[in-house]
């Protein structure tokens, strides 16, 4: 588990100084100097993976499995029959399926539309807005380890989730009073709030979710469970994009985040009693 809030802390802290370094860069050099330096660090990138040592662990996977021959459909049924029959890592599943479908119908679309087009705000104000997301997943990397001392993470999961269709529910309720006028500085406020709170409700449920499926999946079937369940956990993103995107040519662009975070709670109510999966700091001590 700590090693997943680092890797958290790690992937955030990238998210707001990646734009701010590259808008120094940009703004310093033309953009076909931007461009090679760019394709350089992806050079670069490539070459650190290949000093990763992917069979550092090996002795914990049995004989038989590290030397059995690789048959790309077979372990494709394994993997997925190993799926289907644990209760538990279907439910995980379904989290993260309703969690990519949900945060892009209801966020990733309509909200820089709803602070660009709508509330007309600047750039600048869009990136601050922005820039509070990845801070409070930082929050919520540093916090994870605290909260699941004191409570399971069944009962974490339910009230994160809860929250987070909450906030979903409030990212759309500004736009209902944008007739009134508003000094711009209460939006910005108002939406760096939001996005603040929505980026430590996803770390509070992210982090020890990756931990209960690396916990729950033993070793021989990590890698096939996981690739199919991400799969298609990933695929709903781009589904509730497009919908979403059509959508908003035809309904006001207040009503996405609304009604998706109402259904959100919904499904939370209707699936939260099925949801069991303990988690304590015992069980991730590093």
């Amino acid at each position: 588990m700590s090693i997943n809030s680092i890797s958290k802390i790690i992937d955030s802290v990238s998210l707001i100084l990646g734009p701010m370094l590259g808008g120094i860069v940009f703004a310093v050099l033309d953009i076909k100097t931007f461009i090679i330096i760019n394709g350089i660090s992806f050079i670069l990138s490539g070459i650190s993976i290949l000093f990763i040592h992917f069979k550092l662990f090996e002795y914990n996977i049995n004989e038989e499995c590290s030397k059995r021959e690789i048959n790309f459909i077979k372990d494709i049924k394994e993997g997925f029959s190993y799926l289907i029959e644990r209760e538990s890592l279907k439910n995980t599943f379904r989290i993260l399926t309703s969690l990519n479908f949900f945060l892009g119908f209801a966020v990733i679309v309509p909200l820089p539309y709803i602070i660009n087009t709508v509330l007309n705000l600047s750039s600048k104000q869009f990136g601050i807005i922005h820039g509070t997301f990845p801070v409070g997943m930082i929050v919520g990397a540093i916090l994870v380890k605290k909260i699941t001392d004191c409570f399971s993470y069944s009962y974490l999961l339910k009230k994160s989730s809860f929250m987070l269709a909450i906030f979903m529910i409030i990212s759309g309720i500004p736009v209902l009073f944008n007739s009134i006028e508003v000094d711009n500085f209460v939006y910005v406020t108002m939406y760096c709030i939001i996005m603040f709170f929505l980026g430590l409700m996803i770390a509070l449920i992210d982090i020890p979710l990756t931990y209960f499926m690396q916990k729950e999946i033993p070793d021989e079937y990590r890698g096939r469970v996981l690739s199919i369940g991400l799969s298609i956990g990933k695929m709903m993103q781009p589904i509730a994009l497009a919908l979403s995107g059509l959508l908003l040519n035809y309904i006001p662009a207040y009503m996405l985040p609304i009604a998706g975070g109402i259904v959100f709670l919904i499904l939370n109510k209707a699936y939260s009693n099925k949801l069991n999966l303990e988690i304590h700091s015992t069980d991730y001590s590093v």
